[in-house]
Order: structure tokens, then C-alpha cells, then sequence
């Protein structure tokens, strides 16, 4: 879903959570006869969705504005050749998707591989775009520790 232009992803286990606290509402509403229970679900719904819509929003807003700032600072380099004076710099590489993690809460990390190394690339924001396990990809960011 875009908003202003910004893909923003709500994850499937969000509005698992959301269904489910709905669903709590509405059997306590029509058990006691009070159906006003109901609206607050509805409203307590909406809100279980609003919160992540909008932190994905605002994380998506601020790589677009880094984005062009990484790109024009970083240099490519192998996977081999990042090492942890490399903290905090942008970078450059280009590999093969060899796993792919974390779809489900719409936060994608990918194993990329250039055949030298392995590296983990973890996007904070939901991308548009559609990567398999195999693909091709040049990923441009910076290199920080989890």
C-alpha cells in the first residue's frame, strides 16, 4: 500500500492481532448484552492497525530521503571486505539472494552472497519490489551490527 508515494506495509501478524482482539470484543459484547463493547473493538481495531501503519510510514519517508545521500557516498565493495572499522559508513555490493527472512512482519532480511561472503542486508521498511531466492540484487546502505 502506498500513501503519498511511500510504500508502507501493515504485516499479516499485525492484522492477525487486530482480528483477534475484535473477535475478544464482540464475544464479551454479545455475551453481556452491552453491544457499545463492540464499538470500542472496532475503535481498539483501528488503532492496533494505525500504529504500525504509521511507523512503517515514517521509517519508509526517511530512507527515501537517505537514500539518494547513501548512494552518492558509497563505493562498492566485496562482502569480504567489510570489517568493523566499516561501521556506520554507506556502502555498495552486489550478490545473489540466498535466503530470504522476515516477510511475514513485512521487515524482508536478505542473505545476500557475492561469492566471496555472505552478508545479512536487513531493510526496516517494506519494499515494492518483488526478490526471490536466486535474484541478482545491488543493495546500498550502511554497514551497522545487530
Amino acid at each position: 500500500m502506498k500513501i503519498s508515494g511511500v510504500t508502507i506495509g501493515i504485516s499479516p501478524l499485525h492484522i492477525l492481532v487486530a482480528v483477534f482482539c475484535l473477535s475478544l470484543f464482540t464475544i464479551t459484547g454479545i455475551g453481556m448484552g452491552d453491544y457499545i463493547i463492540i464499538g470500542w473493538g472496532v475503535l481498539f481495531s483501528i488503532v492496533l492497525i494505525a500504529i504500525p501503519a504509521y511507523n512503517s510510514y515514517s521509517v519508509a519517508k526517511s530512507y527515501e530521503k537517505l537514500l539518494p545521500e547513501y548512494e552518492a557516498q558509497s563505493k562498492y565493495y566485496r562482502i569480504a571486505g567489510i570489517h568493523d572499522a566499516m561501521l556506520g559508513k554507506p556502502v555498495r555490493i552486489r550478490g545473489n539472494v540466498e535466503k530470504i527472512k522476515g516477510r511475514l512482519i513485512c521487515r524482508p532480511a536478505f542473505t545476500v552472497n557475492d561469492g566471496s561472503c555472505s552478508i545479512v542486508a536487513q531493510h526496516g521498511a517494506p519494499i515494492d519490489l518483488d526478490i526471490n531466492e536466486g535474484d541478482k540484487v545491488e543493495i546500498v546502505g550502511m554497514v551497522t551490527r545487530r
